[in-house]
């Protein structure tokens, strides 16, 4: 099966939550249902990364501080 990564680089396919109380944020547009545990309306991080970005992940971002290899 092929891994579905988020924004943020959870494989949501692989978390126990996956698919019956979330089906990975792309389909639920950063709206998992943990939400309501923080109070937010959306996931910053799936906001900050795709809506605000336009960026497929946060690896793309030009803001993250390179990692030395």
């Amino acid at each position: 099966m092929e891994k579905i990564v988020t924004c943020c680089g959870c494989i949501c396919n692989e978390c126990p939550y996956y698919p019956k109380e979330c089906a990975g944020c792309q389909k639920v547009q950063g709206k998992p249902f943990w939400l309501e545990f923080t109070g937010e309306k959306q996931c910053g991080i799936y906001r900050c990364c795709v809506e605000e970005k336009k960026l497929p992940h946060c690896g793309r971002c030009s803001e993250l501080p390179l990692q030395p290899v």
